[in-house]
């Protein structure tokens, strides 16, 4: 989906922002939608083990899910995640 960026400098992060904000975007092969919300971040170095991940979905109830193992290469995140039913 290429919906997130590492090492880019403001400057990028804006253009990238602005070609995709309020345009319909494709994620995975199924959704389109338009986007209308970013988050821009630093990233500042850290050890691995310093890194908790964050997900918010909507399937069946409003869901947080939280786990200290995550990026793209994930796996079965409701399986090693702690689940908040909000």
């Amino acid at each position: 989906s290429r919906l997130a960026r590492t090492q880019q400098d403001w400057p990028d992060a804006k253009r990238w922002i602005q070609d995709r904000a309020g345009k319909p975007q494709r994620v995975s092969r199924i959704v389109t939608g338009t986007l209308s919300s970013f988050i821009v971040e630093p990233c500042l170095p850290h050890p691995s083990d310093a890194e908790y991940y964050i997900c918010v979905t909507w399937r069946h109830a409003d869901t947080l899910l939280f786990t200290t193992s995550g990026g793209v290469d994930v796996g079965d995140v409701d399986a090693k995640a702690l689940k908040l039913d909000i």
